[in-house]
């Protein structure tokens, strides 16, 4: 997740608000794992940024994006419904 974080102050660090030096007020960075084991279907991690306002959904999703790829990159499995109604 420290990974990802560098991977999005690197890549998308124009969507972050600037202080009056032009130096990110808060960058990209993993806070916590939030939840464990959530309905059985994996853990819920933040991470966070401050990011201008308007530019706060096409950053999201850019996150998003790239936490998708890390779990891609590390084989990560996505967890799978039990469907016990068989």
């Amino acid at each position: 997740m420290e990974e990802v974080a560098q991977t999005c102050n690197e890549k998308y660090v124009e969507y972050l608000l600037k202080d009056e030096h032009g130096f990110p007020v808060e960058s990209f960075k993993f806070n916590q794992i939030t939840e464990l084991n959530v309905d059985f279907r994996g853990h819920r991690y933040s991470l966070s940024g401050l990011v201008k306002e308007a530019d706060f959904l096409e950053a999201s999703k850019k996150v998003r994006y790239e936490l998708a790829m890390a779990a891609y990159k590390s084989d990560l499995k996505m967890a799978e419904s039990l469907d016990t109604s068989h």
